[in-house]
């Protein structure tokens, strides 16, 4: 179960240059509002074992996504209870999906998870 945990939380990390990520020269702004009428918005981000994934593969769930970094102490100390969360309702529908934004990818982000 901690395995899969790791794989979900601290697994996935965002390439700005990815499919369905705003571009800078394309003016596009992603929205802070949140319509629970909606379909989720289309997300595609590389999980743990640098996979795409995308988050439409949830659909019928909760997902709680959170993103973090590795150089964010308060990142840091809200994991213990993202994990706790994950434990207690991952098996009623209820998944966290953890979105690291570390420049760097998947060299600063394994190390980090690891620990």
């Amino acid at each position: 179960m901690l395995l899969a945990l790791a794989l979900l939380l601290g697994a996935a990390w965002v390439k700005r240059d990815s499919p369905g990520w705003p571009s800078e020269e394309s003016g596009e702004r992603m929205s802070s509002e949140v319509d629970i009428d909606l379909p989720a918005p289309h997300a595609v981000f590389r999980d743990y074992c640098e996979n795409w994934s995308k988050l439409e593969a949830y659909k019928g769930q909760v997902v709680l996504v959170n993103f973090w970094a590795t150089w964010c102490p308060p990142c840091e100390l809200e994991m213990p209870t993202l994990i706790q969360l994950q434990e207690e309702y991952g098996t009623k529908g209820f998944t966290v999906i953890g979105i690291a934004m570390d420049d760097e990818g998947a060299e600063t982000v394994k190390p980090f998870v690891e620990t």
